[in-house]
């Protein structure tokens, strides 16, 4: 992405630097809600099974923050207190979030 020329460079909050991001993948408008009425920061804890994720277990009744939407139907990307970030091919189901 570096040296597109359709890309912008952009600071987001949160980030320590900046993102490089397609102009196509950009928008003046809110991102669409999220599954199951939840929002961006929102504070939820883990009700499934145990399960490792990355290099971390996540545990039942781990608390995590909404950092995105999943990329499968009804999930979101979550961050826990254990540093396990589950998004791409390790999406939470809102089904297992409370």
């Amino acid at each position: 992405r570096n040296g597109d020329a359709d890309a912008v460079s952009m600071s987001f909050s949160g980030n320590r630097g900046d993102i490089h991001c397609l102009a196509e993948e950009l928008s003046r408008e809110p991102a669409p809600s999220l599954p199951g009425g939840f929002v961006l920061g929102e504070h939820l804890y883990f009700t499934g099974e145990d399960q490792i994720v990355g290099r971390g277990i996540l545990v039942r009744g781990s608390r995590g923050e909404v950092v995105g939407l999943g990329l499968e139907p009804d999930s979101l990307a979550m961050r826990f207190s254990n540093k396990a970030l589950c998004s791409g091919n390790q999406p939470v189901n809102i089904a297992s979030l409370s």
